[in-house]
């Protein structure tokens, strides 16, 4: 464990998007797989355009990932509700602008998924983690502090590890604005 110090960590953002469709009307009574396909608001697909949507409004130097995607009941039936569970990680910023940002390429995405036969409807939440990024400079007086004494025990410099996720840093951090330890 010192081989590396952890000196700053990138920022999280758990996200969920629900979008909710519609089936077609069934042509037998109390059977909902006797509705055409082609007359709902399949949500599964809606949500596939929402999320790339959101996908070309994350920042150059953060990454993006669905992690989970659910949607429909059984295979006769056009899905009507689908969620997406997402993972931003980022470098710079913060999480409530990332997502304020997401939020907005929603809104004009899902006006122009409108369709004659019915309105699909969304959510976006942050149920999950969600923590800004933080660090101290690898070149920091505390930094190289700790750097020196790890060298001085173990007889090797470690490097830097900047992939740390959240906040749990074990080494330099900032409290208060300041550096300090974990």
């Amino acid at each position: 464990g010192l081989a590396e110090v952890k000196h700053s960590s990138r920022g999280v953002l758990d996200l969920t998007l629900v979008v909710t469709g519609w089936q077609g009307q069934p042509r037998e009574a109390g059977t909902p797989e006797s509705a055409p396909f082609a007359e709902g608001g399949d949500a599964l697909q809606a949500c596939v355009q929402l999320v790339e949507a959101m996908r070309k409004q994350v920042p150059a130097e953060a990454s993006f990932n669905v992690g989970r995607l659910a949607a429909g009941d059984r295979p006769g039936t056009v899905p009507a509700r689908c969620q997406a569970d997402m993972r931003v990680l980022f470098e710079t910023g913060t999480a409530e602008d990332i997502r304020a940002r997401l939020e907005a390429a929603l809104r004009p995405a899902a006006k122009r998924l409108e369709s004659s036969r019915g309105r699909f409807t969304w959510s976006l939440t942050t149920p999950g983690t969600r923590s800004n990024p933080a660090g101290v400079a690898w070149d920091a007086p505390l930094c190289r502090l700790v750097r020196q004494s790890i060298a001085t025990v173990t007889g090797t410099e470690p490097v830097s590890y900047t992939n740390h996720m959240t906040s749990d840093i074990r080494f330099p951090i900032r409290a208060a604005g300041i550096p300090a330890v974990g």
